[in-house]
């Protein structure tokens, strides 16, 4: 069971619902993710700034961390993807 509470101002404590088998999450200053099971990855929080777009094509991911404003996620296969805010190069 996921359990979150704070902030209410960017939905940060509106699970996903039929959100399960979660084995890792990850807490960003506006959004929050969470690796399930099967390797796909949930987002919520504020969509300013595409924090919670994950990307289209991320499957089979085994690690997951959010920053400030930007997320990364870890494949089986090696790949790196990353999603959000990128002024500061978070994303290259």
């Amino acid at each position: 069971t996921v359990v979150a509470w704070g902030s209410c101002i960017f939905d940060l404590t509106l699970i996903p619902d039929g959100l399960a088998n979660v084995k890792a999450i990850s807490a960003g200053r506006n959004h929050s993710l969470a690796l399930q099971e099967n390797g796909t990855i949930e987002a919520w929080g504020t969509s300013w700034r595409c924090l919670t777009a994950v990307p289209r094509g991320l499957v089979n991911a085994i690690a997951i961390s959010a920053g400030g404003d930007h997320s990364l996620a870890l494949t089986q296969n090696g790949q790196v993807f990353a999603w959000g805010a990128g002024e500061y190069g978070q994303l290259e």
